[in-house]
C-alpha cells in the first residue's frame, strides 16, 4: 500500500508555536510508524517544511493531531475523502477529545505501535474500525527506530526519546489525562545505540520528564560522554538540586534545558498542583545551573487565579532577578480533559470549544482579576521589555560561554544572540 503520514503545520503567523530554530524537529513519531510498515511504499510530510501532495494517490493517509490543529486536520482530511483515501488520525487530541474526532475515517486513541500492523491489515481488507484503542507500550527497547532517512528536510537538531510519561501532577498538563501517562523509560544501551546512528552532533531529547528517574538520567548521560553530542531538553525545576547529575549532563554535551518555572505566584503553584516549584529558590536554581555554563530558558504562564493585573510587571521583575537566558511567555490554556478545562467549564468560565483557539496565545477563559484581553495584551507588551533586557546580557554570555562558540559557531549564535526572538514579537497575536 502507499501510505502518507502528515504532521500538520504548527509554525505560522499568530500560531501555537512561534518559529524557532532550535524547537523545529523531525516528527519523531511518524518516523516510528513508518519503521512499522515494512512492506509499504510510506512518505512522510512535515507542513512546516513543505506541501501535502493533494494531487498524489494512497491507500490510506495518516495524521498526528495536537488540539490547536484540530481544524486544519479536518480541512486536510476532507480534501482526501472527496478522493475516496480514507484518513486515520492519532495523537493527543483524538486521545482526550476523540468526540471532536468523527469526521475522520478512523481514529486512534493512545500508543499505535501495538497496533498499527493490525490496523495496516484492516485496511488491505477494507475492514477499517471507527475506532482503535492502542496498548501502552510497557518495553519501550520494542518500539523501533524511527525511519530517519523519510524526512526530508535536514534539520539542525535531531529528536531522540529515551522515556515516555510523567510522574508530576500539574494541573494545566494534558499528559495526566493521555492513555500513555505512566513513566517508562528505554534502556540506556538502546538509547546510545541510536545516538550513535544518528550523523547530526545535535540532538533535543523530547521526552516528557527524563528526570523522573534521575538514577536513569545519571547513567545515560554518563554513557552519553564518549558520544561527544549536543544536546537540549526540557526538565523540572528539581533538576538543579542533584550536583552529580548536572555535572554529568555537562560533560554529556547539554548546553540549554529549559525548566518550567510557570508562575511566580504561590497561590497559583498551589492551585495548579506544581508542588515541585519553590519560588524562593528559583534564583539559585539558574545560579546552580549556570556554575555548569548550561544556559536555561524559563517557561511562564499567564491566567491562573492567583494572578492579578501587575502579575506581568512583577514577573518582569523575577526574570531580571534570576538571571535566566531566554524565555518562552504563554497564556494559560485548558486543554480538554484536564482539571483546569474541567474546572472552568463546570463555571462555566470557557469562552470558546473552538480547539483550533487553544495555541498558549490566545485566551479562551475568563480569567479571574482580569479580562481576556488584558491577558493577551500583558503577555505581547511584555516580550519587548524581556527581549531588550536579554539583549543587554549579550556579551556576558558571550564571555560565559566562549567554549562553545568555538565548538559550535552556529549554535552559539542561536543561543547567544537570540535570533528567533525578534520573530517572536511579530508572531504574537
Amino acid at each position: 500500500m502507499k501510505i502518507l503520514l502528515i504532521k500538520p503545520r504548527w509554525y505560522y503567523f499568530g500560531g501555537a508555536h512561534r518559529y524557532e530554530e532550535m524547537v523545529r524537529v523531525p516528527p519523531l513519531g511518524l518516523g516510528i510508524i513508518a519503521a512499522l510498515s515494512e512492506g509499504h511504499d510510506v512518505e512522510i510530510v512535515d507542513e512546516d517544511e513543505e506541501e501535502i501532495p493533494f494531487h498524489k494517490e494512497y491507500d490510506i493517509v495518516g495524521i498526528t493531531v495536537p488540539t490547536f490543529t484540530i481544524n486544519h486536520v479536518k480541512d486536510i482530511t476532507k480534501k482526501f475523502q472527496e478522493k475516496n483515501i480514507p484518513v486515520i488520525i492519532g495523537g493527543v487530541h483524538p486521545s482526550i477529545a476523540k468526540e471532536t474526532c468523527n469526521f475522520a475515517d478512523s481514529v486512534v486513541i493512545g500508543e499505535v505501535e501495538a497496533i498499527w500492523k493490525n490496523i495496516l491489515e484492516d485496511i488491505e481488507k477494507n475492514k477499517i474500525k471507527k475506532i482503535y484503542y492502542g496498548k501502552t507500550i510497557e518495553d519501550l527497547d520494542k518500539v523501533p527506530l524511527p525511519r530517519r532517512d523519510l524526512f526530508k528536510k535536514t534539520y539542525l537538531h535531531e529528536p531522540v526519546q529515551a522515556t515516555r510519561g510523567c510522574n508530576l501532577f500539574c494541573e494545566f498538563c494534558y499528559l495526566q489525562q493521555v492513555p500513555w501517562k505512566n513513566f517508562r523509560k528505554r534502556s540506556v544501551e538502546s538509547v546510545i545505540d541510536e545516538l550513535k546512528k544518528i550523523k547530526s552532533r545535535f540532538i533535543f531529547f523530547v521526552d516528557d520528564n527524563i528526570f523522573c528517574d534521575i538514577k536513569y538520567a545519571k547513567d545515560l548521560f554518563k554513557a552519553m560522554i564518549p558520544l561527544k553530542k549536543l544536546w537540549w531538553i526540557q526538565a523540572p525545576t528539581t533538576v538543579a538540586y542533584d550536583e552529580e547529575l548536572l555535572m554529568l549532563m555537562k560533560k554529556s554535551g547539554c548546553y540549554n534545558v529549559c525548566l518550567g518555572f510557570q508562575t511566580i505566584d504561590k497561590d497559583s503553584l498551589k492551585s495548579a498542583k506544581i508542588y515541585q516549584n519553590k519560588i524562593s529558590e528559583y534564583k539559585k536554581i539558574v545560579s546552580d545551573i549556570h556554575k555548569h555554563k548550561i544556559f536555561v530558558n524559563g517557561f511562564f504562564i499567564f491566567g491562573f487565579d492567583g494572578d492579578k493585573k501587575d502579575i506581568f510587571e512583577k514577573t518582569y521583575e523575577i526574570i531580571k532577578e534570576i538571571d535566566i537566558d531566554d524565555t518562552f511567555l504563554y497564556a494559560l490554556t485548558p486543554f480538554p480533559g484536564t482539571g483546569i478545562y474541567n474546572q472552568l467549564d463546570k463555571t462555566g468560565r470557557i469562552l470558546t470549544k473552538d480547539f483550533s483557539k487553544y495555541t498558549w496565545n490566545n485566551c479562551v477563559f475568563k480569567p479571574k482579576n482580569m479580562t481576556p484581553e488584558e491577558l493577551e495584551k500583558g503577555i505581547k507588551d511584555l516580550y519587548p521589555k524581556v527581549i531588550k533586557h536579554f539583549n543587554k546580557k549579550l556579551f556576558k554570555n558571550s564571555l560565559k560561554n566562549y567554549s562553545l562558540i568555538l565548538t559550535s559557531p552556529t549554535l552559539a549564535l542561536i543561543l547567544l544572540r537570540g535570533s528567533f526572538r525578534k520573530v517572536k514579537l511579530g508572531l504574537l497575536p
